[in-house]
């Protein structure tokens, strides 16, 4: 019982975690198509960084753990 209420939780987890990804870039692209940059550049660093540093350590994350998988 332990088990499944893990595994469930873990793809809630990892579905909540796509979905602000999604919306958070897609926020960032229309703020750049919108011109929103240009006006406030912390703004842009800090969003640019944001998503970059999400999108390294997904990636870092998932190439470590590959491993269990196979």
């Amino acid at each position: 019982m332990y088990k499944i209420l893990l595994l469930i939780l873990v793809g809630v987890g990892a579905l909540l975690a796509f979905a602000g990804y999604f919306w958070a870039l897609s926020d960032w692209m229309e703020d750049i198509s919108g011109g929103i940059y240009r006006q406030n550049y912390v703004e842009a660093t800090l969003e640019t960084s944001g998503i970059v540093l999400y999108t390294y350590l997904g990636i870092r994350f998932f190439t470590r753990n590959m491993g269990s998988f196979r």
